[in-house]
């Protein structure tokens, strides 16, 4: 059934835009390789976006999937989102890796967007090491304009190796990078901010910054003193889930590292879930 209706859709004259949700699927690695190859073949599809729930393929079928998708000669933009897939459980961060590897081939994708949730194991986080190998893999596409991950990471340290690795990604201008990580010390923070502010094309990013409430006034200072060395980003977009927890005098600081930015044009800012925090740091926020 899979393999028919890929190699059908990939016949399909003129089809640009499909979308994709299985859920419980039963096919493995085989069909997934047939799901790539079929669509792949299409000579007008552009936008492509598939998502998997507790699918049973592996590392494999990911790799087979990236194969056919690769070779497409149409391919701009690629959406995959993986949930509780029982096949990837303890896998996932090689099956993934394997994936981007593959996709090198193609001279048209620019817009690659990854998210995978896992209940399963730690073998399913990113370390730093694995979020450096992700990142180079990255940087070998070279059509590539805009990244988007929403991936599990150990800390801080992790996203800071993604963009340092991302260095080499000269076409990159959209970056929304991974959520929910613990650990963010202000040194990593720094890190990470610099990281970013010398991808030298980058114009565009997202960061939801910690969905816990250990964040603190010397991160947050950090993060802004790091983005300001950037020469290219001109919007902006960060979330602090847990800002109660940040001091007015840090919103401050925060600021004043950001007026460096002299090529921002746009700013999101969402502040947090909770009612308490405080006159002095909205009014802070404001000055700065």
């Amino acid at each position: 059934g899979l393999t028919a209706l890929s190699w059908g859709l990939g016949a399909a004259m003129g089809l640009t835009h499909v979308s994709l949700r299985f859920e419980d699927g039963g096919f493995g690695d085989a069909g997934l390789t047939e799901l790539g190859a079929g669509l792949g073949a299409s000579q007008s599809l552009a936008h492509l976006t598939l998502s998997f729930s507790s699918g049973g393929f592996g590392a494999a079928g990911l790799t087979g999937l990236g194969v056919g998708l690769g070779a497409s000669k149409s391919l701009a933009h690629l959406a995959l989102a993986f949930r509780t897939c029982r096949g990837l459980h303890g896998f996932a961060v090689v099956a993934l890796t394997a994936l981007v590897q593959v996709l090198t081939p193609s001279k048209c994708l620019a817009s690659l967007a990854l998210s995978h949730e896992s209940s399963s194991s730690n073998s399913d986080i990113f370390s730093d090491l694995d979020m450096s190998v992700l990142g180079t893999k990255l940087a070998t596409l070279k059509s590539l304009t805009t990244v988007s991950l929403d991936l599990q990471v150990s800390g801080t340290s992790a996203v800071a190796a993604l963009c340092d690795s991302l260095q080499d990604a000269h076409s990159l201008t959209n970056l929304t990078l991974p959520r929910s990580w613990r650990l963010c010390e202000p040194v990593e923070m720094m890190v990470l901010g610099q990281g970013i502010g010398l991808l030298k094309s980058l114009t565009n990013l997202a960061l939801k910054v910690s969905d816990y409430d250990d964040l603190g006034d010397a991160s947050v200072k950090a993060l802004g003193y790091g983005l300001g060395v950037s020469r290219s980003l001109t919007n902006l977009a960060l979330t602090f889930n847990y800002a109660h927890t940040i001091g007015s005098a840090a919103w401050k600081e925060f600021f004043q590292g950001l007026r460096a930015l002299q090529t921002l044009t746009e700013l999101t800012l969402t502040l947090s879930y909770y009612d308490d925090l405080g006159d002095a740091s909205v009014k802070a926020l404001g000055y700065g």
